[in-house]
């Protein structure tokens, strides 16, 4: 099996306005902690994929489709082999292709940036021509850890009490010479601990997640999945909306994953 990946910032400039509480406007004044894309190659001697993540709150379907053309002229990869998700943070900026016209009745504030949509694509797509180019021989690991409700992170967003999914899907891939160098992160959560009065570009938890897992392992890309977050929230669990407990969160998570794993057999 080989595999690659890549990183790339996609912060917006300052004024590009913030996404996720429309009914407020959210012109960033600066940035709190950078945004990214990230990918991962993967491809053996029967497919390939292409998994790309970014810290955004949201992509649009024709988005999607336009940067999956690009990409498959490009490196020979079904459009139906790539994969593109966003994080949902509410702290990064708005994706529209277009404003849309209910918005305004309705008294939301939307906004429409091509100019960052431009710049978005083509740095997804340089990150998915440097995922496949630096390619490797690699072996994979695969498993499952908690973080819910026990660690006070994050639960139903509904009933304290309900149910939850507390699971953290972990992959990890090392290459020939035993260095981890990707990790997958899988985790159901909305990134809002950061409320509307926040003004600055931020990934939210997972931006604490990702430097978290710097720091344990300095050459791993992380790439980030949101899972089924519709009922899933930080609402009864954490002790305030701030900066400081998104970091806790996203340490947290990391730490799970971390011992995860170091727990993990690694196969071809």
């Amino acid at each position: 099996m080989l595999s690659g990946s890549e990183i790339i910032d996609i912060t917006p400039e300052k004024g590009v306005a913030l996404v996720g509480y429309p009914r407020y406007k959210r012109k960033n004044i600066g940035v709190h902690d950078p945004i990214y894309a990230s990918s991962l190659y993967i491809e053996n001697y029967l497919d390939n994929i292409l998994i790309i993540s970014c810290d955004l709150c949201y992509l649009e379907k024709k988005f999607v489709n336009q940067i999956r053309s690009l990409i498959s002229k490009r490196i020979r990869i079904p459009k139906k082999n790539i994969m593109i998700s966003a994080s949902h943070t509410h702290s990064g900026p708005f994706t529209n292709l277009k404003v849309p016209q209910l918005g305004e009745t309705l008294g939301l504030y939307n906004y429409s940036y091509p100019d960052y949509l431009e710049s978005l694509k083509s740095k997804i797509l340089k990150i998915a021509i440097g995922s496949y180019k630096n390619k490797t021989k690699s072996t994979i690991c695969y498993g499952k850890g908690i973080a819910g409700k026990e660690l006070f992170v994050g639960g139903n967003r509904n009933d304290p009490k309900g149910l939850t999914d507390p699971s953290v899907g972990v992959i990890g891939l090392k290459n020939e010479s035993g260095i981890l160098k990707t990790i997958w992160v899988k985790y159901s959560l909305h990134p809002t601990l950061l409320q509307a009065d926040n003004l600055y570009v931020s990934a939210d938890y997972v931006g604490y997640l990702r430097e978290y897992l710097k720091q344990a392992f300095p050459e791993a890309v992380m790439l980030f999945a949101q899972g089924a977050s519709g009922d899933q929230s930080s609402r009864f669990f954490r002790k305030e909306q701030s900066f400081d407990e998104a970091k806790r969160f996203g340490y947290e998570i990391g730490k799970v994953v971390k011992d995860t794993l170091e727990t993990l057999k690694y196969f071809l």
